[in-house]
């Protein structure tokens, strides 16, 4: 299981701290490659924002020829533009393997990368 966290205003604190959202079925050490983990997060993501009411098209992969396109890294992305604010840059610090890890390329996506 893997941890949701965002951003929410502590008002004793007078700050924004890190708050968990949700766990999502994910284990990153069970994906060997890039591909494989980036389509495994994409759907448990998928499947957590349709539960949570979102619509069935708001978490979307992209493939490394579609981003290189777009004109960024040759990576697979998954992204959720509609998802709890900056859960992209919170993830990236669980979401990694021996054969590829994670980075943000927004804060509201990711970036599988080989290692």
């Amino acid at each position: 299981m893997l941890t949701l966290e965002t951003w929410v205003y502590d008002q004793e604190k007078g700050e924004d701290v890190p708050q968990s959202v949700a766990e999502i079925n994910f284990t990153p050490s069970e994906y060997p490659d890039c591909a494989s983990a980036a389509l495994a997060f994409f759907n448990a993501l998928n499947s957590y924002a349709i539960e949570e009411g979102y619509s069935n098209h708001s978490v979307s992969i992209i493939t490394p020829v579609d981003a290189a396109e777009r004109g960024y890294d040759y990576n697979y992305v998954v992204s959720w533009e509609d998802g709890p604010y900056q859960w992209g840059r919170f993830i990236t610090n669980h979401l990694y393997a021996d054969n590829w890890y994670t980075e943000p390329r927004h804060s509201f996506d990711v970036c599988f990368v080989k290692k």
